[in-house]
C-alpha cells in the first residue's frame, strides 16, 4: 500500500511539473551576462555557463502558461544544450501555442539563425535614384543630381542588402531581434562608397540590419563588411564590368546573359537576377548563393549549392538603358 501511495505520488507531482512549463517559440536577447541553469529551482549550471549581452537566443519554453519569469532557451553549441535563464536579463518576443500563424502553424519566421540560404542585392544606383518611386528622402540620390565638386559620381553596383532567406517563408523572413546596429566608424567608412547613404547616414543601415541582419548570426561590422567583400567580388567580375562598359547605353539582356554564361558560367546565370523601374531602366542584380557563404573571385565557386531563379529578369524589357550619375 505505501509503494502504491508513494508510486502516485510520484506521478501526480511529475504530472504538475509538465502542466506547470509551457512550450513557447520566439527570441530572447541578453541585456547582461547572466548565469543559464539547467535546473533553476536548484540551482544546478554544469559548466558555469552565461549568456553573453547583446546576443540573442532561441527560446523553447516558459516555467508557467502566464506571468512567467524563467524562460529556457538554446544555447549555441555542438549539444544544443537547452538552459533556463530569468526573464529580467533581457527581453524576449514570445509566441505561444495559441498564437497561430494563417496555416495553423506556429510562425517560424522571425527567429534568427533559421535560414537556409542568401541573396545578395546590388543596386544600380542611377537608374534606381531616377526612376523608382522610393518613398522619404534619399540624401545619396540627391547628391548625385549636384554640380561640380559636390556631385556623387557612382559608376559600380552598389549594397542593397545581404538577405538570408527561409525557403517556407517566402519574403517576410525577417526582423528576427530588437538588438541595435552599432557600426564602428572604420565599417562606416568602408562601406561608403558601396553603400553611398552611409555618406550622409547610417538610416538605410540600420534598416537593413533591423530586418536582415539580425536574423544571422554575425556581429554587424562582421556582416557589413561580409557584404561589402561579396559585392566588390561581383562588380569586379563580368557582372559589374559589363555594365561599367554600357554606361549610358542600351543593352540587350539576352546578350548580357550570355556574356555571364561564357565569362562566369550557366550556373552564374541561373542564379541571377536583374531587375528594372518602369522596364527599361537597370535597378538591381541579385545572386543567390548557399547558407554556408565561402567568398572567392571564381563566381561559380561562390553561388555553388544555391537556388536557381525561375528567370534572368524581372520586369524588364528586353533591351534596358544603363543610367550613368547626374543629369543627362
Amino acid at each position: 500500500m505505501k509503494n502504491l501511495i508513494l508510486t502516485a505520488l510520484i506521478v501526480v507531482l511529475c504530472s504538475g511539473t509538465a502542466l506547470a512549463s509551457e512550450k513557447a517559440s520566439g527570441t530572447f536577447e541578453a541585456v547582461r551576462s547572466c548565469e543559464a541553469y539547467s535546473s533553476f529551482k536548484k540551482g544546478t549550471n554544469p559548466g558555469l555557463i552565461k549568456v553573453t549581452a547583446g546576443s540573442s537566443y532561441e527560446i523553447v519554453e516558459v516555467n508557467k502558461p502566464k506571468e512567467w519569469n524563467w524562460i529556457r532557451i538554446s544555447m549555441d553549441g555542438p549539444s544544443n544544450n537547452l538552459r533556463w535563464v530569468a526573464k529580467e536579463c533581457g527581453n524576449t518576443e514570445i509566441i505561444s501555442p495559441d498564437q497561430k500563424s494563417e496555416h495553423g502553424e506556429q510562425p517560424v519566421c522571425s527567429t534568427p539563425n533559421k535560414y537556409d540560404s542568401y541573396v545578395l542585392a546590388m543596386t544600380w544606383q542611377p537608374g534606381f535614384c531616377e526612376h523608382y518611386s522610393y518613398k522619404g528622402k534619399k540624401p545619396e540620390c540627391d547628391a548625385m543630381m549636384e554640380e561640380g565638386d559636390k556631385k556623387l559620381v557612382i559608376s559600380h553596383l552598389t549594397l542593397h542588402g545581404l538577405w538570408p532567406n527561409k525557403d517556407e517563408c517566402g519574403k517576410k523572413y525577417g526582423n528576427c531581434s530588437k538588438i541595435k546596429m552599432d557600426l564602428s566608424e572604420d565599417t562606416v567608412a568602408a562601406m561608403a562608397p558601396w553603400m553611398p547613404n552611409f555618406y550622409f547616414s547610417t538610416n538605410f543601415g540600420n534598416y537593413e540590419w533591423s530586418k536582415h541582419g539580425t536574423c544571422q548570426e554575425r556581429d554587424d561590422d562582421t556582416y557589413f563588411l561580409l557584404a561589402k567583400d561579396l559585392l566588390q567580388r561581383v562588380d569586379k567580375s563580368a557582372v559589374g564590368t559589363y555594365l561599367r562598359e554600357s554606361i549610358g547605353e542600351t543593352i540587350n539582356l539576352n546578350e548580357y546573359r550570355q556574356h555571364v554564361e561564357e565569362n562566369l558560367g550557366k550556373e552564374v546565370a541561373e542564379r541571377m537576377q536583374v531587375l528594372c523601374s518602369k522596364r527599361k531602366f537597370l535597378q538591381e542584380i541579385r545572386i543567390n548563393l548557399p547558407k554556408e557563404i565561402v567568398p572567392d573571385d571564381d563566381i561559380a565557386k561562390m553561388v555553388s549549392g544555391a537556388k536557381t531563379f525561375n528567370s534572368f529578369t524581372s520586369r524588364c524589357d528586353k533591351e534596358i538603358y544603363i543610367e550613368r550619375s547626374g543629369k543627362d
